[in-house]
C-alpha cells in the first residue's frame, strides 16, 4: 500500500507539473502577441516557445518567464515576458538593428583605425528606441556589456571614443598584435577571448581602465590564472617531470613538449605551450593524469587543444596534483 502512495503521488505531482508547463507556454504566447502589438503596433505570429530554467549549483527548475521567438513577415525576433502574470511588461530585441547601426555610426566617427566588433543581444530592452535620438539610445544601452571592439595595433589607452559611448555603455576594446590572429578570433567558432590573451590588450572605457593580462611563464610554458583574486596566487607552481610519466598516453600520440606537474588550489589555469615549427601540421592535445579526492584515485585522459597562433592552448581545471605534456598525432 505504501508503494502504490508513492507511486500515485508521483503520477500527480507529474500531472500538476505538466498543467503549469503548458499554462505559463499558453499565457506566455497570448502575452507575447499582446506585447508586440502594444509597443510597436505590429500583430506578430508564435514560432516557438519555451520556459526558461532557472538555476543554482544544486539544481534547476522551471521560473515563471518564457523565451518567445515570433515572426513579422519574414523577420524573427524575440521577447522575454513573464508566463504566470497576464498583461506583464518584457524586453525583446525588436529594435536591435537600429540600436546596433546608431552605436557602431557613432564610434566610426571616432575610430582613428579600422575595427570589427561583437554586438549582443543578450541583454533585452523593456523601452522603444526612437531612432536619431541620444536620450532615447543612452536609455537603451544604460551601461549594458553588449559590444566589444577588436582592432590591431592601436592604443587603446587613447581611444578618441565619444563622451557618449564612455558614459553609456560598457563597451570594451581590445587590441590584437596582427590582423591574422584578429582573423582568426572573428573566425573562431570557439569564441572565448582568454585563448588569445597573449595576443591582446584590453580597455574598458565606462569604468576607464588600462589593463594588460597577467600572464606569467614557466620555462616555455605561458599561463594565466583567470580567477587569481579568489582562490589566491599558485602556492608550489610548475614543475619538470619526466616523460615517462606521461608515456600511458599510447603509441600513437608523440610527445613533443616537456612534461609537467601542478599543485594548485586555483579553480582554473590557463596554459599556452608553444607548437614545435616541424609539427604544426599535426593535430595536438593535452594529456595529463590528475587525482580525485572525491573519487580517491588518478584518472588519466587526453583532450584536443585548441590552436592559437603558434600555441596549444588548454585549461586545467581543479588542477591539483595534475601531471601533463603536449602530445600529437
Amino acid at each position: 500500500m505504501l508503494t502504490a502512495g508513492i507511486v500515485g503521488l508521483c503520477i500527480y505531482d507529474n500531472y500538476m507539473e505538466t498543467r503549469i508547463h503548458n499554462a505559463k507556454i499558453e499565457l506566455g504566447k497570448k502575452n507575447a502577441c499582446q506585447w508586440f502589438e502594444k509597443k510597436y503596433g505590429i500583430e506578430v505570429e508564435v514560432v516557438e516557445i519555451s520556459v526558461i530554467e532557472e538555476d543554482d549549483i544544486f539544481s534547476s527548475w522551471e521560473g515563471d518567464d518564457v523565451w518567445v521567438t515570433v515572426r513579422e513577415g519574414d523577420r524573427e525576433y524575440h521577447v522575454e515576458i513573464s508566463g504566470v502574470e497576464e498583461n506583464a511588461d518584457g524586453s525583446d530585441d525588436y529594435q536591435a538593428e537600429e540600436i546596433e547601426k546608431a552605436l557602431i555610426d557613432m564610434i566610426k566617427a571616432d575610430m582613428p583605425t579600422d575595427f570589427e566588433y561583437y554586438f549582443s543581444t543578450d541583454e533585452m530592452r523593456e523601452s522603444r528606441y526612437k531612432a536619431g535620438s541620444e536620450s532615447s539610445l543612452a536609455e537603451m544601452l544604460d551601461g549594458r556589456d553588449i559590444l566589444d571592439i577588436y582592432c590591431v595595433n592601436t592604443d587603446v589607452e587613447n581611444l578618441p571614443v565619444s563622451d557618449f559611448v564612455r558614459r553609456n555603455t560598457d563597451c570594451t576594446f581590445y587590441s590584437f598584435s596582427s590582423q591574422e590572429i584578429l582573423d582568426d578570433f572573428m573566425k573562431d567558432e570557439h569564441y572565448n577571448i582568454d585563448d588569445y590573451l597573449p595576443f591582446i590588450t584590453k580597455f574598458s572605457k565606462r569604468k576607464n581602465e588600462y589593463k594588460k593580462y597577467d600572464l606569467k611563464n614557466y620555462g616555455e610554458l605561458l599561463y594565466y590564472v583567470p580567477y587569481e583574486k579568489v582562490d589566491g596566487e599558485l602556492k608550489k607552481g610548475f614543475y619538470e617531470i619526466p616523460k615517462s610519466e606521461i608515456d600511458w598516453a599510447g603509441n600513437e600520440y608523440e610527445i613533443v613538449s616537456k612534461a609537467y606537474g601542478i599543485n594548485e588550489k586555483a579553480f582554473e589555469v590557463l596554459v599556452w605551450c608553444p607548437i614545435p615549427e616541424d609539427k604544426k601540421d599535426k593535430d595536438f592535445y593535452i594529456a595529463y593524469s590528475y587525482y580525485s579526492d572525491y573519487d580517491k584515485k588518478t584518472f588519466q585522459k587526453t583532450g584536443k587543444c585548441h590552436i592559437v597562433g603558434n600555441y596549444a592552448v588548454y585549461s586545467l581545471y581543479h588542477p591539483k596534483d595534475t601531471k601533463f605534456a603536449l602530445i600529437c598525432k
